[in-house]
């Protein structure tokens, strides 16, 4: 008798859908549990996050997601993403505001 070992197959870029693995109810689970353990528990700013996170993601049909290259489950993959944009996205909150361009008052003619 002869084992048979399986070898597991990652699929290739081309094969995921990256935006119905990152719009999957589980991943949107997993999504706003890692943003609540990052930002805490403000309703409006996981919400914010969880938006921004899937804004950057779908950014330029998916880009950065194509760097994928089969060495972890796809959505190992897309956690790792995620953690580096709610990282992104606690930076530019920390920005300061931009200044308004005030123009000195015309002098009286």
């Amino acid at each position: 008798m002869t084992t048979h070992t399986l070898r597991h197959t990652p699929p290739r870029e081309g094969q995921i859908n990256w935006a119905e693995l990152a719009r999957h109810p589980r991943q949107r689970s997993r999504l706003n549990t890692l943003c609540r353990r990052m930002l805490g528990d403000d309703p409006l700013q996981l919400r914010d996050a969880a938006d921004f996170v899937l804004r950057e993601l779908a950014r330029d049909n998916w880009a950065r997601c194509q760097d994928f290259q089969g060495k972890a489950k796809p959505d190992t993959w897309l956690y790792l993403l995620t953690v580096q944009l709610v990282r992104e996205y606690t930076h530019i909150l920390q920005r300061p505001a931009p200044q308004p361009v005030t123009r000195p008052a015309a002098e009286p003619r």
